[in-house]
């Protein structure tokens, strides 16, 4: 099915960090208005800030950018394993057309979330043809596999986007030893995509297309390749 078929049952908006930013609101704006339900509501999930307060700032932020841009947005308080465990945390699900995972410490959002009864619902929520957005720590954990980036070993990721892994803020990496580390990782045969801060692949996991002002570079066996904005990424997942 064409990627941008609008019987497609579920968009993914993997971005590179800096969310909320002015420069990302062309891609945001693509995916808000990609489900056909008028009334739209995005679901912030602010739990790799770890901590209530500071979970609330970035909510804060989020609610101002989206209002400027038209919409509603509203907060879904989970913090720790024991909430994502709680069916009731997930009637807020039941309301939302978007569901926007933000950056913050990728490896507690993982250990938070992976294995619940939330991402369990999330699955379903995605198929009933809803998107899913995720930035920086929110893109990272959707993986097959996690970069973890204070020992830089390799963890089993959520698995929502099949054999591929996120590298986010890429625009300071050097593509020549990410490629050499994939490689002593013995990841050669996933996708890994690092996309520049500020930046995003939109589309499945077989076909994506990049928005945004920075680039996204994809390892792919022993090679890599820059893509630009409007350039689409296929046959990689």
């Amino acid at each position: 099915m064409d990627l941008w078929g609008k019987y497609m049952a579920r968009l993914l908006v993997l971005t590179g960090g800096d969310e909320f930013d002015p420069s990302c609101a062309e891609t945001d704006l693509f995916a808000l208005n990609f489900t056909e339900t008028r009334q739209k509501l995005i679901l912030i999930l602010p739990t790799a800030a770890e901590y209530e307060p500071s979970g609330e700032k970035a909510f804060i932020n989020a609610k101002r950018y989206f209002e400027k841009l038209g919409f509603k947005s509203d907060c879904l308080d989970l913090y720790r394993r024991t909430q994502a465990n709680d069916p009731s945390q997930s009637d807020k699900l039941k309301l939302a057309t978007h569901l926007y995972i933000i950056g913050g410490n990728p490896v507690y959002l993982l250990q938070t979330l992976k294995d619940t009864i939330f991402i369990d619902k999330v699955w379903n929520w995605l198929t009933e043809g809803n998107v899913l957005f995720g930035s920086s720590a929110g893109a990272m954990v959707l993986g097959t596999y996690m970069r973890n980036p204070i020992d830089k070993t390799w963890l089993a990721g959520l698995g929502m986007i099949s054999e591929m892994a996120v590298l986010p803020h890429h625009e300071n990496c050097d593509p020549n030893l990410i490629s050499r580390e994939i490689i002593s990782a013995g990841l050669e045969n996933v996708i890994v995509l690092g996309i520049d801060a500020r930046t995003s692949c939109v589309g499945t996991g077989s076909s994506w297309r990049v928005m945004g002002p920075g680039t996204v570079t994809v390892y792919n066996k022993q090679n890599w390749k820059v893509f630009r904005s409007g350039e689409h990424i296929t046959d990689v997942g």
